[in-house]
């Protein structure tokens, strides 16, 4: 009997993983969710959103039509992330992240727009189940998550995310700005109604004057060699 005993004991497997227990211990796997951007109920583009060990990716593509003229700008960035998904040394959550992988519990955190950079108080409010509702810097929204926790729908002002099914395109938008836009009067300036107050100097600029600024202007106009208008300049067909 004890040799029976020893040559079962010897058939079980070693460790055994269950599917559950793979990867605890050691780092995240990595998750991915693909969103469909529409603005005023029209599809424009999408957002990607990736977690792996370290690292989250915000990848945006944004698609417009000018004329007959298809485009697209793809805009992307990369943030370093601890295991509570914040960023390295600091109390500041990259923002898509913070709602994605969520519910976020009701309070603030300090968040940070993955790509501008901009870092502010990031705040759920109230919502009832399944949704969540709150501002992203000072700006109101509204999300909705599936029954795994993660976001399927994000609302803010006029834009939505809504989670892409797989495989889904997008058709190129229409030209929104074919018809122009609306103004009043016939002559005279441009002017926004109301007016929109500038502030003559912003946090962190430094002090000028007229004088110092044109003789820059004129050591940076002599720096090139070719004065007629480059590739850079602005033109009138749009270009540049």
């Amino acid at each position: 009997m004890s040799v029976l005993l020893a040559l079962l004991v010897l058939a079980l497997p070693v460790n055994p993983v269950s599917p559950e227990s793979e990867g605890v211990g050691g780092p995240p796997r990595r998750e991915e969710a693909r969103f469909v951007f529409s603005w005023r109920g029209v599809p424009v583009g999408t957002v990607t959103l990736t977690q792996a060990a370290g690292r989250f990716t915000y990848l945006s593509r944004h698609l417009h039509t000018r004329g007959r003229e298809h485009g697209e700008r793809r805009r992307e960035a990369t943030l370093e992330v601890d295991a509570a998904g914040r960023l390295p040394g600091r109390a500041v959550v990259p923002q898509a992240l913070w709602l994605w992988r969520g519910p976020p519990a009701p309070g603030c955190v300090t968040g940070r727009e993955e790509l501008s950079g901009r870092e502010g108080p990031h705040c759920v409010t109230g919502g009832r189940a399944p949704w969540v509702e709150g501002t992203l810097l000072g700006t109101p929204f509204r999300a909705r998550y599936d029954a795994g926790g993660r976001m399927d729908v994000l609302e803010v002002g006029e834009s939505r995310f809504t989670v892409a099914a797989p495989g889904e395109r997008l058709r190129a938008p229409p030209d929104f700005f074919a018809k122009g836009l609306p103004v009043e009067g016939e002559t005279g300036a441009l002017a926004l109604v109301p007016p929109l107050e500038v502030p003559s100097t912003l946090d962190g600029m430094t002090p000028w004057t007229v004088g110092a600024a044109r003789a820059l202007s004129a050591r940076v106009h002599a720096a090139f060699p070719e004065k007629a208008p480059g590739a850079a300049d602005w033109s009138e067909d749009g270009a540049g």
